[in-house]
């Protein structure tokens, strides 16, 4: 008796730049109706992962005469799946539109596709859907796989980019004259502006020249220092007359962002919050 041997036909994969390995942690791959029923009826075979799928036939057929079979038995010519969000933090850390009133369609056939040596990178079609509550739609054709033979079809989502609004609280002893913030990396902070927070405390306020990527595990570096003279003008950059108060400053927290108009532009900020 011969052992079964099952070949793979293709994989659909997701990966997100917010997380250190790229695997989403907070995202589902759903089977629709047509996959279930290939699967039932075909003898397909599904390897799952935290974030990607991959199916297997078990036929001596080649991948295109099977691929073909199932167009010939099917009335649908495409697997279709759903993408389930599990965490209500995403669409502060996704780089996506934050209107919830559409959900998303990727299709493999989709002009808008990229490509590299290995995969289909599948980008998204915005669109109305009646018929699921589900976060995306994704139609893989059986054409496609067939044209991408040994690709992955992959879905990428990027991290947001916020502005980095540090709000510094004094409460010790040191009473803060003229705070900045240094990092060792091509990044700079407005000067320091004294507010009034929501909760009616001041507060000295910095906020990034330019928006930085959120991420799970941060990759940027930032100091407070404050001067030590009565001198308010610009610190040179050697740091001489300054005072490191904090060595390293928690990063962004993408459980936490704020969207103000600003121009007619929209501007999303990571407030961060620093008592001393």
């Amino acid at each position: 008796m011969s052992a079964v041997r099952y070949k793979k036909i293709f994989e659909i994969k997701i990966t997100h730049a917010y997380f250190s390995t790229l695997i989403p942690e907070d995202l589902n791959i759903l089977f629709g109706p047509i996959t279930q029923d290939i699967i039932r009826r075909f003898d397909i075979q599904v390897k799952r992962t935290l974030s990607n799928c991959s199916f297997y036939m078990n036929s001596e057929s080649s991948i295109i005469d099977f691929i073909n079979h199932l167009d010939s038995e099917l009335t649908q010519n495409y697997f279709d799946f759903y993408i389930e969000i599990k965490s209500p933090y995403f669409y502060n850390y996704t780089q996506i539109n934050l209107d919830t009133q559409q959900s998303v369609l990727y299709e493999s056939r989709s002009a808008e596709n990229t490509f590299t040596e290995t995969s289909v990178v599948l980008n998204p079609i915005r669109h109305h859907l009646s018929s699921t509550d589900k976060f995306a739609e994704v139609n893989i054709y059986f054409q496609d796989i067939i044209d991408a033979v040994d690709a992955e079809f992959v879905i990428a989502f990027e991290s947001r980019a916020t502005y980095w609004q540090y709000l510094i609280i004094d409460r010790s002893d040191f009473h803060l004259k003229q705070p900045h913030i240094k990092s060792d990396q091509d990044i700079t902070f407005q000067p320091p502006k004294l507010v009034t927070t929501q909760h009616g405390v001041q507060a000295f306020e910095m906020i990034s020249e330019v928006p930085l990527k959120l991420s799970q595990q941060h990759h940027y570096t930032f100091s407070l220092y404050d001067v030590i003279t009565d001198n308010f003008e610009s610190p040179n950059e050697s740091s001489q007359g300054l005072k490191k108060i904090i060595n390293s400053l928690p990063g962004a927290n993408a459980n936490l962002i704020t969207l103000k108009e600003e121009n007619g532009k929209q501007k999303f900020l990571s407030p961060i919050y620093i008592y001393i």
